[in-house]
């Protein structure tokens, strides 16, 4: 499901949309999510492969959205889309989630004001659903190399560094944190696999070049942002 995408390691998505203190607090205006009738879907009998098929549908509507006006705007342009997501929510583990965000998603339209969306909670449920439906959440699949690396000492670091840039509040307190973790920062080099050697790579690069000229600016680049997020996702984590 479309969403806030708040990768880690360095804020990197988050912060190259919107900002350290917006990530901080792991919401924004870019914050997009799929959503539908729970009224609906009740009395249905769903698949999953219509209800994923709907889910990438919105995520890949949605993925240009940019602010909360823009989200609102999408989601009462897409009631079909929404509709048919809604009448096929499968009715297993992932019902849940999908029905947290039916509430507010239609709470957001009818209050005509979707900044509440940017939620974590709901962040987090997006995510399990496209992780459920094997996507990201512009609705690309996720690579073959997904939560390879979970459980390992580099995916270890990656969530310690990503938690500890992820309480920062400016740009000024995230690069204080990575001066004060630069042991951590080795050993997450150190521990770089070949999977994704290149992007973390760049990572670490990145991380010690904000340090060594205190700019946190240097570690909102796109390209910092897409090695992330594919760093992320090889350690199991999906945005």
């Amino acid at each position: 499901m479309p969403k806030v995408r708040v990768a880690g390691f360095v804020f990197l998505l988050c912060m190259a949309a919107v900002g350290v203190a917006a990530c901080s607090s792991k919401t924004s205006t870019t914050s997009t999510t799929s959503t539908t009738s729970t009224t609906a879907a009740s009395g249905t009998t769903s698949t999953k492969t219509a209800f994923c098929g709907y889910n990438i549908t919105l995520d890949k509507g949605s993925s240009s959205v940019s602010s909360a006006a823009d989200l609102l705007t999408f989601l009462k342009a897409n009631k079909a889309a929404l509709d048919g997501f809604a009448n096929n929510i499968p009715n297993d583990s992932i019902r849940a989630d999908a029905q947290s965000l039916v509430t507010a998603a239609r709470a957001a339209v009818a209050a005509n004001d979707a900044s509440t969306l940017g939620n974590p909670s709901l962040l987090a449920n997006g995510a399990a659903i496209d992780t459920y439906c094997g996507v990201q959440g512009d609705g690309s699949p996720l690579p073959a190399n997904f939560a390879a690396g979970k459980g390992t000492a580099f995916c270890t670091d990656e969530a310690a560094i990503s938690a500890g840039l992820g309480s920062a509040t400016t740009a000024a307190e995230a690069v204080a944190f990575l001066n004060a973790n630069q042991a951590k920062i080795s050993d997450f080099a150190a521990n770089i696999p070949s999977a994704v050697q290149s992007d973390a790579q760049s990572l670490v690069t990145a991380a010690n070049a904000a340090i060594a000229g205190n700019d946190g600016s240097l570690i909102q680049t796109q390209a910092v942002s897409t090695a992330a997020n594919n760093v992320d996702l090889y350690c199991g984590v999906n945005h």
